[in-house]
């Protein structure tokens, strides 16, 4: 009887042994390192076009494989975005946002925060792609989303589409941090 516990302890450490080297071979690693400065574009429908820049930071070790989270400042001009009645305009500002990255490039963040009177939530998502396979990521296209929540007022929400492409500048920050 103690012979058979100890092949079953023996055969129970060999397979963990293996788990733990078949693992280590399986090691993901993401499409592209998104860490750089990015500039581009955002607009809604057919109108105008508004400027935006991103700040994005990447670690390399996934949050669990094969997904990576990484993280990125969008400094958005809201000068394109037609305010309901009664709202001022929106002043430029940084938004830091929290990500999610998949094996297939597939690039998602998020924001939100609220204050008094007031509630914003800030999304975006898109495709990462590395043009020039040197491991970094070249451009981040794909939707993104902005909803308020004022007091007083119904709630407005506008969305559209958005362009960047990395640059070797760090994009200028106007106005300061949001959330």
């Amino acid at each position: 009887m103690r012979q058979r516990r100890n092949l079953t302890y023996l055969f129970l450490f060999g397979l963990v042994f293996l788990m733990i080297i078949g693992a280590k071979g399986c090691e993901e690693y993401p499409p592209y390192d998104a860490t750089g400065y990015y500039e581009g574009e955002w607009w809604s429908g057919e109108g105008e076009h508004c400027p935006i820049t991103a700040t994005m930071t990447m670690v390399a070790d996934p949050i669990y494989p094969p997904l990576w989270a990484p993280q990125a400042t969008f400094h958005v001009d809201f000068s394109c975005i037609e305010m309901p009645e009664g709202i001022p305009p929106l002043e430029p500002v940084d938004i830091v946002t929290a990500g999610l990255l998949d094996i297939n490039g597939n690039l998602t963040y998020a924001s939100g925060g609220c204050g008094v009177p007031f509630c914003i939530i800030f999304a975006t998502a898109g495709v990462g792609d590395d043009l020039d396979e040197d491991g970094l990521m070249d451009t981040y296209a794909g939707t993104w989303s902005l909803t308020i929540l004022l007091a007083g007022f119904q709630p407005f929400g506008c969305a559209g589409e958005f362009e960047l492409n990395r640059t070797e500048e760090e994009p200028e920050a106007l106005a300061g941090t949001m959330f």
